[in-house]
Protein backbone atom coordinates (compact mmCIF):
# COMPACT_ATOMS: atom_id res chain seq x y z
CA UNK A 1 0.00 0.00 0.00
CA UNK A 2 2.67 2.29 0.41
CA UNK A 3 3.20 1.96 -3.18
CA UNK A 4 -0.33 2.89 -3.73
CA UNK A 5 0.10 5.82 -1.49
CA UNK A 6 3.20 6.73 -3.21
CA UNK A 7 1.45 6.36 -6.53
CA UNK A 8 -1.50 8.44 -5.37
CA UNK A 9 0.83 10.98 -3.85
CA UNK A 10 2.80 11.02 -7.05
CA UNK A 11 -0.36 11.43 -9.16
CA UNK A 12 -1.61 14.07 -6.77
CA UNK A 13 1.79 15.72 -6.77
CA UNK A 14 1.83 15.70 -10.56
CA UNK A 15 -1.77 16.92 -10.72
CA UNK A 16 -1.04 19.54 -8.10
CA UNK A 17 2.10 20.51 -9.96
CA UNK A 18 0.13 20.59 -13.13
CA UNK A 19 -2.58 22.79 -11.51
CA UNK A 20 0.08 25.04 -9.96
CA UNK A 21 1.81 25.24 -13.34
CA UNK A 22 -1.53 26.13 -14.96
CA UNK A 23 -2.23 28.73 -12.26
CA UNK A 24 1.27 30.17 -12.62
CA UNK A 25 0.89 30.09 -16.39
CA UNK A 26 -2.52 31.80 -16.07
CA UNK A 27 -1.04 34.40 -13.77
CA UNK A 28 1.85 34.94 -16.16
CA UNK A 29 -0.60 35.07 -19.06
CA UNK A 30 -2.77 37.50 -17.11
CA UNK A 31 0.27 39.60 -16.23
CA UNK A 32 1.43 39.40 -19.83
CA UNK A 33 -2.07 40.30 -21.01
CA UNK A 34 -2.22 43.21 -18.56
CA UNK A 35 1.30 44.22 -19.56
CA UNK A 36 0.38 43.92 -23.24
CA UNK A 37 -2.79 45.95 -22.62
CA UNK A 38 -0.76 48.61 -20.81
CA UNK A 39 1.82 48.60 -23.59
CA UNK A 40 -0.96 48.92 -26.21
CA UNK A 41 -2.68 51.67 -24.19
CA UNK A 42 0.65 53.45 -23.77
CA UNK A 43 1.33 52.99 -27.48
CA UNK A 44 -2.14 54.43 -28.29
CA UNK A 45 -1.54 57.30 -25.88
CA UNK A 46 1.92 57.95 -27.37
CA UNK A 47 0.48 57.69 -30.89
CA UNK A 48 -2.31 60.07 -29.92
CA UNK A 49 0.23 62.52 -28.41
CA UNK A 50 2.52 62.16 -31.44
CA UNK A 51 -0.49 62.77 -33.70
CA UNK A 52 -1.45 65.89 -31.71
CA UNK A 53 2.16 67.12 -31.79
CA UNK A 54 2.37 66.47 -35.55
CA UNK A 55 -0.94 68.30 -36.06
CA UNK A 56 0.29 71.20 -33.92
CA UNK A 57 3.57 71.31 -35.84
CA UNK A 58 1.67 71.17 -39.14
CA UNK A 59 -0.70 73.92 -37.98
CA UNK A 60 2.26 76.03 -36.83
CA UNK A 61 4.02 75.48 -40.15
CA UNK A 62 0.83 76.34 -42.04
CA UNK A 63 0.45 79.44 -39.87
CA UNK A 64 4.05 80.48 -40.54
CA UNK A 65 3.65 79.84 -44.29
CA UNK A 66 0.42 81.85 -44.27
CA UNK A 67 2.11 84.72 -42.42
CA UNK A 68 5.03 84.59 -44.85
CA UNK A 69 2.64 84.56 -47.84
CA UNK A 70 0.64 87.44 -46.30
CA UNK A 71 3.86 89.41 -45.77
CA UNK A 72 4.92 88.80 -49.38
CA UNK A 73 1.46 89.79 -50.62
CA UNK A 74 1.56 92.92 -48.48
CA UNK A 75 5.03 93.78 -49.77
CA UNK A 76 3.93 93.26 -53.36
CA UNK A 77 0.85 95.39 -52.77
CA UNK A 78 3.06 98.13 -51.34
CA UNK A 79 5.37 97.90 -54.36
CA UNK A 80 2.37 98.04 -56.70
CA UNK A 81 0.96 101.04 -54.81
CA UNK A 82 4.34 102.80 -55.00
CA UNK A 83 4.53 102.05 -58.74
CA UNK A 84 0.98 103.31 -59.20
CA UNK A 85 1.81 106.48 -57.26
CA UNK A 86 4.90 107.04 -59.42
CA UNK A 87 2.79 106.54 -62.54
CA UNK A 88 0.14 108.94 -61.22
CA UNK A 89 2.81 111.54 -60.47
CA UNK A 90 4.26 111.11 -63.94
CA UNK A 91 0.79 111.49 -65.42
CA UNK A 92 0.25 114.63 -63.33
CA UNK A 93 3.61 116.01 -64.46
CA UNK A 94 2.80 115.20 -68.07
CA UNK A 95 -0.62 116.82 -67.66
CA UNK A 96 0.98 119.93 -66.12
CA UNK A 97 3.57 120.07 -68.92
CA UNK A 98 0.82 119.57 -71.47
CA UNK A 99 -1.19 122.41 -69.91
CA UNK A 100 1.92 124.63 -69.91
CA UNK A 101 2.59 123.79 -73.55
CA UNK A 102 -1.07 124.44 -74.42
CA UNK A 103 -0.88 127.83 -72.69
CA UNK A 104 2.36 128.64 -74.54
CA UNK A 105 0.79 127.56 -77.83
CA UNK A 106 -2.26 129.72 -77.09
CA UNK A 107 0.01 132.61 -76.15
CA UNK A 108 2.09 132.17 -79.31
CA UNK A 109 -1.05 131.91 -81.43
CA UNK A 110 -2.37 135.08 -79.82
CA UNK A 111 0.97 136.79 -80.37
CA UNK A 112 1.02 135.57 -83.97
CA UNK A 113 -2.49 136.91 -84.46
CA UNK A 114 -1.45 140.26 -82.96
CA UNK A 115 1.65 140.35 -85.18
CA UNK A 116 -0.43 139.56 -88.25
CA UNK A 117 -2.80 142.36 -87.31
CA UNK A 118 0.18 144.70 -86.84
CA UNK A 119 1.60 143.60 -90.21
CA UNK A 120 -1.77 144.29 -91.83
CA UNK A 121 -1.91 147.68 -90.07
CA UNK A 122 1.69 148.47 -91.07
CA UNK A 123 0.96 147.46 -94.68
CA UNK A 124 -2.06 149.77 -94.67
CA UNK A 125 0.03 152.55 -93.18
CA UNK A 126 2.75 151.85 -95.76
CA UNK A 127 0.23 152.03 -98.57
CA UNK A 128 -1.18 155.24 -97.09
CA UNK A 129 2.35 156.63 -96.73
CA UNK A 130 3.19 155.67 -100.32
CA UNK A 131 -0.05 157.22 -101.50
CA UNK A 132 0.67 160.34 -99.43
CA UNK A 133 4.23 160.49 -100.78
CA UNK A 134 2.93 160.11 -104.32
CA UNK A 135 0.42 162.88 -103.71
CA UNK A 136 3.15 165.11 -102.21
CA UNK A 137 5.48 164.25 -105.10
CA UNK A 138 2.79 165.15 -107.63
CA UNK A 139 2.08 168.38 -105.78
CA UNK A 140 5.83 169.19 -105.64
CA UNK A 141 6.20 168.44 -109.33
CA UNK A 142 3.29 170.71 -110.05
CA UNK A 143 4.74 173.51 -107.91
CA UNK A 144 8.21 172.91 -109.42
CA UNK A 145 6.82 173.13 -112.94
CA UNK A 146 4.93 176.28 -112.12
CA UNK A 147 8.08 177.84 -110.64
CA UNK A 148 10.41 176.42 -113.23
CA UNK A 149 12.33 174.26 -110.72
CA UNK A 150 13.91 170.86 -110.91
CA UNK A 151 13.15 168.04 -108.43
CA UNK A 152 15.69 165.44 -107.40
CA UNK A 153 14.59 162.26 -105.69
CA UNK A 154 17.13 161.25 -103.07
CA UNK A 155 17.30 158.68 -100.26
CA UNK A 156 19.19 159.33 -97.06
CA UNK A 157 19.00 155.63 -96.23
CA UNK A 158 20.49 154.30 -99.49
CA UNK A 159 22.26 157.41 -100.76
CA UNK A 160 20.40 157.12 -104.03
CA UNK A 161 20.24 160.33 -106.11
CA UNK A 162 22.65 162.28 -103.83
CA UNK A 163 25.50 162.41 -106.36
CA UNK A 164 23.16 163.71 -109.08
CA UNK A 165 21.92 166.45 -106.72
CA UNK A 166 25.51 167.46 -105.85
CA UNK A 167 26.42 167.65 -109.56
CA UNK A 168 23.39 169.80 -110.28
CA UNK A 169 24.13 172.12 -107.33
CA UNK A 170 27.72 172.46 -108.61
CA UNK A 171 26.49 173.40 -112.08
CA UNK A 172 24.04 175.92 -110.67
CA UNK A 173 26.77 177.44 -108.52
CA UNK A 174 28.97 177.83 -111.60
CA UNK A 175 26.30 179.83 -113.32
CA UNK A 176 25.85 182.23 -110.43
CA UNK A 177 27.74 185.56 -110.68
CA UNK A 178 30.85 185.80 -108.62
CA UNK A 179 31.14 188.62 -106.15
Amino acid sequence: MTALWISIAAVLGIALGFVVAIIIANQKASKSKNSATKIIENAYAEAKTAKKEALLEAKEEIHQLKEKADAEISERRNEIMKAENRILQREENITKKEETIDKKVESLEEEQKNLQEKIIQLNKEKEETIQLNNNIAKELEKVAKENNMEIFKISAATGEGVSELIKHVAEVLKTLPKE
